[in-house]
């Protein structure tokens, strides 16, 4: 899995987003962060750029809605369900966790047992993290294992060098997301 971040896939956005689909197709899945810089549009309007990668471009099934904010992921994916109900293809999109929820998921793998694991990521379909948070190594051989055991995915941000792209790869991460899907590509096939 090679993720493009998506800005919120405004009207304007999904012409770019058309773009990415022409060229890479389906080797290109997309996250649509719910946190966005100096705006705060809700998220209603976040899952409309949901709803347009559904509608527009059949893409649903390749798109990840992701926050650092646990409840504004929680509220774009009930707004996704409710705005996409009448769209065909349509399904519950898939998520990551928030920081919170990311922080439990952490605690459970260090600290608790495979059940306690398993119920730290059982709402979710990928992690989305990265490598290190200042001192701290977030990504872990342990943390995979965890994740895959529960059918999660693991995606490291935001990698942009093709020779870490490949050794990740190597350690079993599932994604990869970058800046440079070019070169991510060529890296990756």
């Amino acid at each position: 899995m090679l993720a493009h971040y998506a800005e919120p896939v405004m009207h304007w956005r999904v012409g770019t987003v058309a773009a990415v689909e022409r060229s890479w197709g389906r080797a290109v899945q997309y996250a649509v962060d719910l946190d966005s810089p100096g705006q705060a549009p809700g998220p209603r309007v976040r899952a409309l750029g949901y709803v347009d990668l559904v509608g527009v471009l059949g893409a649903g099934d390749r798109v990840l809605l992701t926050s650092f904010s646990d409840a504004n992921r929680t509220r774009a994916l009930a707004a996704a369900e409710r705005v996409a109900g009448g769209i065909a293809g349509a399904e519950r999109p898939a998520t990551s966790p928030g920081r919170g929820a990311l922080i439990r998921v952490l605690r459970s793998v260090h600290f608790g047992s495979r059940r306690s694991q398993a119920l730290a990521l059982e709402r979710f379909d990928a992690l989305q993290i990265p490598e290190r948070q200042g001192p701290l190594r977030v990504l872990s051989p342990r943390l995979i294992e965890a994740a895959h055991l529960a059918g999660v995915e693991v995606h490291v941000w935001t990698v942009n060098d093709p020779a870490r792209m490949k050794q990740l790869v190597d350690l079993g991460v599932d994604g990869i997301i970058t800046d440079r899907a070019d070169l991510a590509l060529d890296a990756l096939r």
